[in-house]
């Protein structure tokens, strides 16, 4: 006998409560362990940083001048929107910590994103079980991205935005197609303008953006005669990249072009069709870390085709069944949220010697939970009477979604195991971030040490192999970074003067004082040559003594004086 049917509020607040009460637990459990924010939201945090402190203006940075460490030179930083920086301005204006911000602001955009999909879910099903099931797509998100306990990459703030607009696109479209309906293309254009505005938070949002405004501009489209619908497309196109072209412009006028910038950095990418295949098998479920380590082992037991084609199956097979069992809006909806990513992606990554592709989930996976939520819906339909056909491709749908709950269940363990690890003594004062770059298990102290040693005009040089932007939340006084992402500071320093394994000399037009930070947190083999030729690159340096040395953590503190010329 068939369950009664929910109605869609009851649905709307039993999931929502659900997401709520089930990240509300996440949270509560990891709470007393230190945060951490790395990576490019390290970068924003920085520049909150500067500003607050009157240091530099906003979405600027400052830093040591490569061209001569008497002065400093300020960046317009163009790799980033300047959303992320904003919001921690705010939270840092109203007296946040770096780490009460970075946590509250995840704390802020799980709750936001989890009632948001609540409401998508609550138009997508109206099965009790789908209804208890619908919980888990959000919640596994907020694992993958280790939401409850880092701050590591932007994509996890368009997941708080991202459903409503969702919700907002289906409400619109269908609002617009019902039947006599004679509605002002306001609604539509006002949700293109909402989604084109995205981009002023990530970049990347213009893919997953993109594809709601496909399913915008044809759904709606479709309802009037083709003048008006060309007449609707023409201005909700305009509408919809106004706010993504003023950001552009505002970039290239004052300080560049993060696509050209890709585009320029020697050969292109050529493994397309290998990067693709793994993008799109991992559209439905991340089965990527756990079919590495289950199949691989380290030893190629089996191809990538082997192990990924069950999620590229599972992929064709949920927007086959979603055309034929829920809506063609919703198939074309999914359709174009694969579709529109990847194809750009490619496009990307074949101009450009990065594997942008290789980014793909980090990117969508804040929308493609939309076609976790088609899955869950199909999985607790009732079967009607069907073909032979019909049966066998449900089976498969079952089998396939078994097989990839399995891969992927080794995501949340290892962000869990790997939070875990974080000793609870980590926090560094005043930040209260655990940095590990310094140490994995007393940071505090490390930061600490080399604080205390820091005068107030001295050039600070963190030195870090891979990334290590977390560490200058921790340094006072003036920053010259050494690192291997130094695109982003082309402006103030070229690339020889951030990169961390150039050798091109820096000078002062006058005397200071260099405190040169070098972790080795990956035990490189040549961490001792390394600093070597890093110390090799201030000439005028009269001697350099060990300021601070710990073992233990692989961290050297040095210290020189340079004479001026």
């Amino acid at each position: 006998m068939p369950q009664p049917i929910l109605s869609f509020q009851r649905r709307f607040y039993i999931v929502a409560f659900l997401n709520v009460l089930l990240i509300s637990i996440v949270f509560t459990a990891f709470w007393t362990i230190p945060f951490r924010i790395e990576g490019d939201t390290a970068y924003a945090a920085k520049i909150a940083q500067q500003y607050v402190a009157g240091a530099a203006d906003f979405n600027r940075i400052t830093l040591v001048d490569s061209q001569d460490l008497a002065n400093n030179s300020e960046t317009w930083i163009y790799w980033w929107p300047p959303g992320i920086a904003t919001a921690f301005i705010i939270l840092f204006k109203l007296g946040l910590s770096v780490s009460a911000a970075g946590r509250l602001l995840m704390l802020g955009a799980a709750l936001a994103g989890g009632i948001g999909w609540a409401l998508v879910s609550a138009m997508i099903f109206e099965s009790r079980i789908a209804v208890v099931l619908a919980p888990f797509p959000p919640l596994f998100y907020v694992f993958q991205s280790s939401m409850f306990s880092s701050f590591t990459e932007g994509d996890v703030l368009v997941f708080s935005i991202m459903p409503w607009l969702f919700a907002l696109s289906i409400h619109t479209v269908r609002g617009m197609g019902q039947p006599g309906s004679r509605q002002s293309f306001l609604p539509p254009w006002t949700v293109c303008f909402l989604l084109g505005s995205l981009y002023w938070l990530k970049f990347s949002t213009l893919f997953g953006t993109a594809g709601l405004w496909a399913f915008l501009a044809l759904a709606v489209g479709r309802n009037y005669s083709p003048r008006r619908t060309l007449q609707y497309i023409i201005v909700s196109l305009v509408v919809f990249f106004t706010p993504i072209v003023t950001l552009w412009a505002i970039n290239r006028l004052l300080g560049g072009d993060i696509i050209a910038s890709h585009m320029s950095l020697g050969a292109k990418y050529a493994n397309l069709t290998n990067s693709a295949f793994k993008a799109l098998s991992t559209v439905m479920l991340p089965i990527g870390p756990g079919a590495e380590r289950i199949f691989h082992g380290g030893h190629g037991i089996l191809s990538d085709w082997l192990i990924y084609l069950p999620g590229l199956a599972l992929l064709l097979l949920t927007i086959r069944a979603t055309f034929r069992e829920i809506s063609f809006e919703f198939a074309f909806l999914a359709s174009l949220l694969v579709v529109v990513p990847i194809a750009g992606l490619v496009y990307l990554t074949s101009h450009s010697n990065y594997d942008f592709i290789l980014d793909a989930g980090r990117h969508a996976s804040p929308y493609w939970i939309f076609l976790q939520l088609l899955l869950i819906a199909l999985l607790t339909r009732t079967a009607s009477a069907e073909g032979r056909l019909e049966k066998v491709s449900r089976t498969a749908l079952i089998g396939l979604t078994a097989y990839c709950c399995v891969l992927a269940a080794f995501i949340p363990s290892a962000s869990i195991k790997t939070a875990l690890r974080v000793p609870r003594s980590g926090a560094c004062p005043p930040t209260g971030l655990y940095v590990a770059t310094f140490s994995q298990t007393n940071p505090a102290a490390v930061a600490t040490a080399i604080r205390d040693i820091i005068h107030q005009d001295d050039v600070v040089v963190p030195a870090t192999y891979w990334l290590g932007q977390e560490t200058w939340l921790e340094l006072p006084g003036r920053l010259l970074p050494l690192t291997n992402f130094w695109e982003p500071l082309m402006q103030t320093h070229g690339r020889s003067g951030a990169d961390y394994f150039a050798s091109t000399p820096f000078r002062s037009s006058r005397p200071v004082r260099v405190v040169l930070i070098a972790p080795d947190p990956y035990s490189q083999p040549d961490y001792d040559e390394a600093v070597s030729r890093i110390k090799a690159r201030f000439p005028q340096a009269d001697d350099w003594s060990l300021a601070l040395s710990f073992p233990a953590d692989r961290v050297q503190v040095w210290v020189a004086n340079l004479a001026k010329n």
